[in-house]
Order: structure tokens, then sequence, then C-alpha cells
């Protein structure tokens, strides 16, 4: 005679899309180029709102902000300006560089009409741009930008009388490109550096730098800071000479390696809260954007996300990232350049049955 023995089981299903209960990519995607725009690029996300700019011939670019839609687009391009674009979004701001005629580019701060320009540009300086926001301050850098002269690191609270140069003895360029409430980080080469372009972090002055590029590195960048933590990218004979994405908190030799498994290179461009973004090499000319929840093996690859659309995506780079994990950057199609969103789907709720299964003993 055959006995079985009752088992009490639980399942649980979840209550959302199909699609993403089975595995698909927990990000969904808002294209934000309107009815027309071929070229587009989404360089900065802060909560609802989205910055970036339009590409057109001759490589003119125009500053644009979203509030998560094609149709919510907004010009912030300034009368009197040739070209402009957004390259860092705050609270209640958004920041970058224009250009007027032939001139070079002027670091720019709107808050959300183009009417609302704010011309950064200091005296003393033939060309200036923002990279970042925090609150009410940017960072960026000043000088001759895009020659073979002196760029110092800029720190602004707003008004062009209100910058402070960050620019270190022993440099003989500095780059800013990322802020927090008491950090700023980027990047600068001098003889201090050996020549070699070094990571670098600063704490509101210029005699407060700290180099961060970690031993095995020839080059390192760092672009975003958030709380005690940096990130950004770097090279050298550590990593076989191929670009890895990198983490800190506050040293050299705190030096994180996030590169993850399958691709050639890889790079960290923005953070925000708990996340960083950026891109994976796969191929000459061929990019995944990436994103990392604070540690090298939270890899998620975004570009799985932009299968199944009405274009066939066959690179994309993340830019920008926000507390909430919200994510803009670009995807290119054939000759086409889509400014993306990725949004991370809400887990679906659960439910538990319980039932009971009959298995034969062994």
């Amino acid at each position: 005679m055959i006995s079985f023995t009752r088992i009490a089981a639980t399942i649980t299903f979840f209550v959302g899309s199909s699609a993403h209960s089975f595995g698909a990519p927990p990000y969904s995607v808002t294209l934000l180029n309107p009815s027309g725009e071929e070229r587009m690029i989404a360089s900065a996300i802060f909560d609802g709102t989205q910055g970036g700019y339009s590409l057109h011939p001759s490589a003119i670019s125009r500053a644009v902000i979203w509030n998560g839609t094609a149709s919510s687009m907004i010009s912030l391009h300034p009368d009197g300006f040739v070209s402009s674009q957004v390259d860092a979004v705050g609270e209640n701001s958004q920041a970058g560089k224009g250009r007027i005629a032939n001139s070079p580019t002027h670091a720019l701060l709107w808050r959300g009409t183009a009417a609302s320009v704010v011309d950064l540009h200091p005296p003393g300086y033939t060309s200036t741009e923002v990279n970042g926001i925090f609150g009410d301050r940017q960072i960026g850098s000043g000088g001759d930008i895009g020659s073979s002269g002196p760029i110092h690191a800029l720190l602004w609270e707003g008004t062009a009388d209100s910058v402070v140069d960050l620019h270190p003895a022993g440099f003989d360029k500095t780059y800013g490109d990322g802020l927090s409430a008491t950090h700023q980080v980027g990047s600068g080469f001098g003889s201090a550096t050996g020549g070699k372009e070094h990571a670098l972090l600063w704490n509101g002055t210029k005699d407060s730098v700290v180099d961060l590029n970690p031993i095995g590195f020839d080059y390192s960048v760092a672009v975003g800071v958030v709380g005690e933590k940096q990130f950004g990218v770097g090279l050298g004979p550590a990593t076989n000479d191929k670009l890895h994405a990198l983490g800190w908190t506050g040293t050299a030799a705190s030096a994180v390696d996030f590169h993850p498994a399958g691709f050639q290179s890889s790079e960290i461009g923005s953070a925000a809260g708990m996340y960083q973004v950026g891109r994976g090499q796969i191929a000459v000319g061929e990019y995944h954007a990436l994103l990392w929840k604070g540690s090298p093996d939270s890899m998620v690859d975004l570009h799985s996300s932009l299968a199944n659309l009405s274009e066939t995506f066959t690179s994309s780079t993340a830019y920008g990232v926000d507390a909430n994990g919200n994510v803009v950057g670009s995807a290119t199609s054939g000759g086409k350049t889509f400014a993306v969103m990725w949004a991370p789907v809400p887990e679906p709720a659960t439910h538990s049955l319980v039932f009971l299964v009959w298995r034969r003993p062994h």
C-alpha cells in the first residue's frame, strides 16, 4: 500500500505587468524627441525635470527641458545666443553653457524659462561652462576651454561675481564636474601629477584639493559625488589600459573598480542618492547605458529596456540620474539620436495562496 505525505505550500504571485513579472527589464522607457526632432540628448535630471539639448546642422545646439514626455518640451535657448545646452539640473534651476555669435562659450543658469537666463561668465576668463548643480551652487570650468591655454575649475553661487577659483598650485588645467553640499570633484593635470590627468576632490577651496588617482592608473576623472563617496573613471596598467568605472571614499587608496564582466570598457558619468550611471562598451562604437546601485556587482544594463520599441537602437549612454533612480541619456538608431528617460517600474503587489500537495515518500 502506498502512503503519501501531505505538505502545505505557499506560492507568491505578482499583480501587475505580466511582462515585468516574467523577467522583462525593470525600467520603462520614454523617448523624449518631439515630432520633427531627430537628434536630441537628455543630459541631466532632478525629480520631474529633465534637461538637455537638440542638435542641428553645423553642431548648433538648443537648450531644452522636459517634464517627463516629449510633448512637455520647453526651449531654454536665450535670445542673442547662437547655441546653448543644459548639462545640469537642480531643484529649481538648470545650468550649462551658451555661445554668442562666434565668441567662446559662457556658463549659463536658468530657472525654467529662456527669459530667466543668467550669464555666469566672470571677467578674466575666455570661456566658461557649468557641469553640475547642487542647491544654489554650480560647478564647472573657465579659461581657454578647447585650447592649449590654462583652464581652472570654478564654483559659483548663482551670479558671475560669486565665482570661486578652485585651481590649486602645481596644475596647468583643472576641471570641475560634480558637487554635493560639502564637496566638489573633477580632474586636473600639471607638474603635481607628472603631466597626467588625475581625479580630484575639493572641500570648497583650492588648498583643500585631494588627488584621488589610485596606484596602477595613469588617468582618472571624478564626475559625481554623493555624501562621502565619489565616482568616475580611470585607466592604466591595472585595467590593461581600458577605461573602468571607479568609486572612491575620499582617498586614492579607497578606489574600487566597478567594471562589469562582459564589457570592453566602462564609465560612470553621474551619481545621485544610491545610484550611479554611465555606459559600457560592447564593441567599437557600440555602447550600453548602465546603472549601478553602489557596488560593482549591482550593475543593470539599461540598453535591454530599449528592445521592442518603434526604433532599433544599436547604442545608448546614460548621462544623468536622480535620487529616485530615474535615468536620462541618449540612444542611437540609424542616423537618429533620441533623448531617453528610463524610469524604474514599481515592484508589483504580492498575494499568497496556500494549497495542499500530496507527495509520494522516497
